[in-house]
């Protein structure tokens, strides 16, 4: 609120009436880079291991200011033996980057040993947010209740309204609301989510759960993307117009931020470059964009049979 200061000879006048109040600033962020990946599933067999490890290598050399991961960071959430096996493979390299994991279906446990080693939100539960350099983060857990109604919703709410005026924004979980791997989209996400990304912005929604790199085309003026490769074993992906990008290879996916513009580049464990794209983060959708209809879903029958074998190519 500014305030103008009108002085006369022998009095002074604060005339409100000329209050003017500044217009919002979206914040753009200063340079900085992040990495994320997912599916490594530590404990799941010796492959599984050295994957994990070859990407652990990359992430060293590239340096990068964050590391984000999609979910399933091991095979059996309650066997210590599986938490021990990830933080052996990754070595000391998340003492020096900050680290910041969704929580994935095989993360979970009863006694909620992710949350043990990850305590990130002082409430007790696994979804949580953070801001690096003006950008903003919301980590969600797929794995509960998150639709209209639910705590985690009405968090999500929260957070993406308060977020308005920081740019980009990033959503992570490990359930992908668009998915043509052999687990498929997951519908309520796409029903009960999909809509709220569109209406406040997001940039780039990162999900895992397919074993497998995925990127749609804008939805909604959103970016969809499966990062899924970390070690698990790999699952076909259904062809589908939706796609931007596809590959059944293990991977992790590298952003660069700088004045809002996003620069994606995904490679595999032999630095071949899978996909690359830019979006500009401080520019809102189209009403058009927000208005078009999602992308048709496979037929159950296909998707069904889609299930048993694309885990085979």
């Amino acid at each position: 609120m500014y305030r103008y200061l009108i002085k006369f000879t022998s009095f002074a006048v604060l005339l409100s009436l000329f209050s003017v109040v500044a217009p919002a600033q979206v914040t753009k962020p200063s340079e900085f880079n992040f990495a994320v990946y997912g599916d490594n599933r530590s404990g799941y067999s010796t492959e599984s291991a050295e994957v994990h490890k070859k990407i652990i290598q990359k992430l060293k050399a590239l340096q990068p200011q964050l590391i984000i991961n999609t979910g399933d960071l091991v095979y059996r959430g309650e066997e210590s033996e599986d938490w021990d096996a990830f933080f052996k493979e990754s070595g000391d390299l998340f003492k020096k980057i900050k680290f910041y994991p969704a929580i994935g279906n095989h993360d979970v446990s009863k006694d909620n040993i992710f949350r043990q080693h990850f305590p990130f939100n002082e409430e007790g539960v696994n979804y949580y947010n953070f801001q690096h350099q003006g950008a903003q983060f919301i980590i969600l857990d797929s794995t509960i209740a998150i639709g209209p109604g639910s705590l985690q919703y009405q968090y999500l709410i929260d957070k993406l309204q308060s977020s308005s005026q920081q740019k980009p924004l990033f959503i992570v979980l490990h359930h992908p609301p668009f998915n043509r791997g052999r687990h498929g989209s997951d519908l309520d996400l796409q029903q009960h989510l999909a809509p709220i990304f569109a209406e406040y912005g997001v940039d780039i929604v990162f999900a895992g759960h397919d074993h497998n790199y995925q990127r749609f085309k804008p939805i909604r003026g959103v970016h969809y993307i499966v990062s899924g490769g970390g070690g698990g074993p790999l699952y076909g992906i259904m062809n589908n117009e939706a796609l931007a990008s596809a590959a059944r290879k293990y991977h992790y996916v590298t952003i660069r931020v700088k004045d809002a513009e996003i620069s994606v580049q995904t490679l595999d464990l032999a630095d071949n470059i899978i996909d690359h794209f830019k979006v500009q983060g401080d520019v809102a959708p189209k009403a058009e964009a927000l208005a078009t209809a999602l992308p048709t879903e496979p037929a159950v029958a296909y998707k069904l049979w889609f299930k048993f074998w694309g885990r085979f190519f």
